[in-house]
């Protein structure tokens, strides 16, 4: 027995698919007691039909009770479960920071309060599943349909041949690494799909092919196992007192990596730091998602196994709307600290881009996804030369992840890029790397979009649109190749006051960081763009350089 291997999203599937049949069984038990013979029919045939009904109503109301304390059961034992990990999570970090060899240890050893939960989850779920099992005993003899009629089992309204077991299987393998993901989804049942979302949330959750409501669902279940998987990771991590013994004598002594402080190294503090900055994102996100507004949201991308969290959430169906704006941020950027500010200018975008449409007719689905999915330069990291401001480094990686993400939305889709800053290097290689789907590129106050020419992007240079304020100081950098803005026959789009289309008056963006500031014409010019609407062009010159 290894509890260190359990996880409760096969038990919650199981439970899921209980509660599924029981639906089913309900439906199938009320249209049964409802159903009658023709009004004359009487004699003892007559009988012997309502006998048989009688008896198959009661057979149906057996069963779904059956199903319903073995889906309460499993339902509990995920419960204890999540308890049951959370406690191994502790017990591992706490054997890790006492300097012990955690992937050496037994878990019958190393945790014997975790063996004792262990065994006694095993065993509740052992006596529940043979409970059931002794009570579908009864229910396994010959239907009284069958004996009293002996109707052939394909006349009978519900199958009940030996074939009946493999088409209620519900299990289902993940996709192969090197097989097509929305090949093997589409040759998945409903209920199949749904066992493999709560089975597989890591695959679902992380492959673009996919529906969006499956990877939302999936990566909700992640979040929900991050939060306490975190929480027990920052409890561990947690600062202690430390005395100058533990400075000399202590694991490392003046020879290791022990400093001076409460944490006791700096690998430690850094452990801790990120543990908490992932914690507050996951709590931050969880908030996010959780907003009475009256709008949908949909958790695109969940993803905390790096130094940070990288999420993406959408504002709007992305599987049902017909305009797909993706928003990729720049600099200094964080979950934790930006994520709800980046998801309201999200959500203000999107209803921009439905007035915009208005304006030619066009009244479909708006959805705007903001994608803080890539691992952003922070300030700290200005001479990290993994992770600086100043180099590509971290844009390449981001847009490897970006293109991926963008050829996962169906291509009959009006899908429009739209990077800010350090983000716009990112949206431009992203869409240098080809295949992506991308309709429009709009660039916001960019240092440079990763190439020298704007027909290296491999899209129709009037659909890459330039935005670029007067007193921005970023947009004249030209460090990631040539300024964009210079660059001959791109879409140079209006930053300053100026009357819009709709015959509302839009006010001047300043700055570095408020293209999409509301009531601006830059917010409206990106708003028409992702709706197809008219937009108000650039009046001065485009720089000579």
């Amino acid at each position: 027995m290894d509890p260190t291997t359990w996880r409760p999203e096969p038990l919650l599937s199981a439970a899921a698919l209980l509660a599924a049949a029981q639906v089913r069984l309900a439906d199938a038990s009320s249209a049964m007691a409802t159903a009658s013979g023709p009004r004359t029919w009487s004699g003892p045939a007559a009988e012997q039909a309502r006998s048989c009904s009688v008896a198959i109503t009661g057979g149906l109301d057996g069963l779904t009770d059956v199903l319903h304390r073995l889906e309460s059961a499993l339902t509990r034992g995920a419960d204890q479960l999540n308890g049951l990990t959370a406690t191994i999570r502790v017990e591992e970090l706490a054997l890790a920071a006492g300097g012990t060899d955690v992937l050496g240890t037994h878990p019958e050893t190393a945790f014997p309060a975790v063996t004792r939960l262990a065994e006694e989850l095993d065993s509740q779920l052992a006596t529940a599943l043979a409970a059931a099992i002794m009570d579908l005993a009864p229910m396994s003899r010959p239907p009284v349909a069958r004996s009293l009629f002996a109707v052939a089992p394909a006349a009978l309204p519900i199958p009940i041949s030996a074939a009946t077991p493999a088409a209620l299987s519900f299990s289902v393998s993940p996709p192969t690494p090197a097989g097509d993901p929305s090949a093997w989804w589409n040759g998945l049942t409903a209920p199949q799909r749904e066992s493999a979302v709560t089975e597989w949330p890591e695959i679902i959750g992380s492959t673009a092919a996919l529906p969006g409501w499956a990877r939302d669902r999936a990566n909700r279940l992640l979040l929900d196992r991050a939060e306490s998987d975190l929480t027990a990771e920052v409890v561990a991590l947690e600062r202690t007192p430390r005395t100058w013994h533990d400075l000399l004598d202590g694991p490392g002594g003046l020879a290791g990596e022990v400093t001076i402080g409460t944490f006791g190294g700096g690998s430690k503090r850094v452990a801790y730091q990120q543990a908490v900055g992932k914690l507050t994102a996951v709590k931050q996100t969880r908030q996010v998602l959780d907003q009475h507004d009256g709008r949908q949201r949909q958790l695109l991308i969940f993803d905390v196994s790096g130094r940070g969290a990288r999420v993406a959430v959408s504002v709007g169906d992305v599987d049902r709307a017909d305009h797909v704006a993706v928003v990729v941020p720049g600099f200094a950027t964080t979950v934790q600290r930006d994520l709800a500010g980046s998801d309201r200018l999200s959500a203000e975008l999107a209803d921009e881009a439905r007035d915009a449409a208005t304006l030619v007719g066009d009244r479909r689905e708006v959805a705007v996804v903001s994608w803080l999915a890539y691992d952003i330069p922070q300030a700290s990291d200005t001479l990290n030369s993994g992770h600086s401001v100043v180099l590509r480094q971290s844009a390449e990686a981001g847009a490897r992840s970006l293109a991926d993400f963008l050829r996962g939305v169906r291509p009959e889709r009006h899908l429009t890029l739209v990077g800010h800053s350090y983000g716009s290097t990112t949206a431009g290689l992203a869409a240098a790397d080809g295949g992506t789907n991308v309709d429009d590129l709009v660039v916001l106050g960019s240092p440079g979009l990763g190439v020298e020419q704007a027909t290296a992007l491999g899209m129709p240079v009037k659909r890459i649109h330039v935005l670029e304020a007067d007193d921005d100081p970023v947009a004249d950098l030209g460090w990631f190749g040539r300024d964009p803005s210079a660059m001959p026959e791109v879409d140079r789009l209006a930053t300053e006051a100026a009357q819009l289309p709709d015959g509302s008056a839009g006010s001047a963006a300043s700055g570095h960081s408020r293209y999409l500031a509301s009531r601006t014409t830059s917010q409206w010019n990106v708003a028409a763009v992702v709706a197809g609407a008219p937009v108000v062009r650039a009046g001065r010159p485009a720089p000579s350089w």
